[in-house]
């Protein structure tokens, strides 16, 4: 495990343990694509909160049901897998699929659908919207963007715990307006971008110099950014690498 997941894996579970103790917890997280942000935290965090608060509910929710399912069934097998041994819980018998698995002898559950799909259950303490725009050509609709933050305010919101949630958005930077973009102009939000290369200032999180690369372990060295980066283009570059979109027409909008 790297640094960054480590990293990840505590501003996690600090949301999470905030949210037990009563407060309204909303985290955006920024992070460059292929360093396994789903598989550290959307496909891990929900099986290690149903263990340790078997009678509290997740949901995960992404851009289509199919990824998200995905999502809860990468759950759902660590929960068969290991929660009896880890955490002394099993999956019930009459609810178990990759949908919708409960905890058997207790309240908790954790709903995988997507963000335009059914949210209705009852109130959840963990909400992780995963990657809510398919792809920079879903993010580029102005249609699509004010769909998805209607559906996040309207749909997702709603079903946090009023008692106390944490509701974490990860996704990769697409465009200045895109859900982070969005709701990072509003109050009530942590913001974490997470950059590929630390490019100014003290790194208060990773505790990265300038110019030091997020996961050299992944093969992403100082060299392959460089290369990444005259490939792609600066547009695609400082979006979804450093999450920080251009404005077309150059300005730049810091998340």
């Amino acid at each position: 495990m790297t640094n960054f997941h480590k990293v990840l894996c505590a501003v996690c579970q600090k949301g999470v343990e905030m949210a037990m103790a009563g407060k309204q917890v909303r985290i955006l997280l920024s992070t460059p694509p292929q360093v396994g942000k789903s598989k550290t935290l959307t496909e891990t965090l929900p099986s290690w909160f149903v263990g340790n608060y078997p009678d509290h509910s997740c949901i995960i929710t992404s851009y289509n049901a199919t990824t998200a399912e995905k999502f809860g069934d990468r759950n759902r097998q660590k929960v068969k897998d290991f929660g009896k041994s880890v955490f002394g819980i099993q999956i019930s018998d009459s609810q178990d699929n990759k949908t919708l698995f409960q905890i058997k002898g207790h309240d908790g559950q954790v709903l995988s659908t997507g963000i335009d799909g059914s949210l209705t259950s009852n109130p959840a303490t963990l909400i992780i919207v995963d990657d809510p725009f398919k792809n920079g050509a879903d993010a580029e609709s102005i249609d699509r963007r004010n769909n998805v933050h209607e559906l996040y305010r309207d749909s997702v919101l709603t079903r946090a715990r009023k008692l106390g949630s944490c509701v974490i958005v990860v996704h990769t930077r697409w465009h200045e307006d895109d859900l982070i973009g969005r709701l990072s102009k509003k109050d009530g939000f942590y913001v974490i971008n997470i950059p590929t290369v630390w490019e100014k200032g003290v790194d208060k999180l990773l505790h990265r110099k300038v110019g030091e690369v997020l996961a050299p372990e992944l093969g992403h060295t100082v060299e392959w950014a460089m290369n990444k980066k005259n490939n792609v283009g600066s547009r695609v570059w400082n979006a979804l690498y450093q999450g920080i979109p251009f404005v077309e027409g150059g300005n730049i909008i810091i998340s």
